[in-house]
């Protein structure tokens, strides 16, 4: 198992069963930094479909304060 911990140093170790891929070991900082970047997409996912709903025509927009106030939770 040291080995292997070892070899997450130089990058990604694949596990294999009957030489099929099931499963990675990543270093923690590669870990972090992947979980990081995930997050930098899903943000700019995001962001891309709340622009694309602003900009429909015909629909009604609500401020995060207006919809706090309707639901009293402010």
């Amino acid at each position: 198992m040291r080995d292997i911990l070892d070899e997450t140093r130089t990058g990604p170790v694949i596990l294999t069963r009957r030489n099929k891929p099931i499963g990675v070991i990543l270093s923690y900082p590669e870990y972090q930094e992947m979980t990081r970047l995930v997050e930098l997409l899903e943000d700019s996912v995001l962001g891309r479909e709340a622009a694309d709903r602003i900009g429909r025509k015909g629909r009604k927009t609500v401020s995060l304060q207006e919809a706090e106030k309707k639901l009293g939770l402010k």
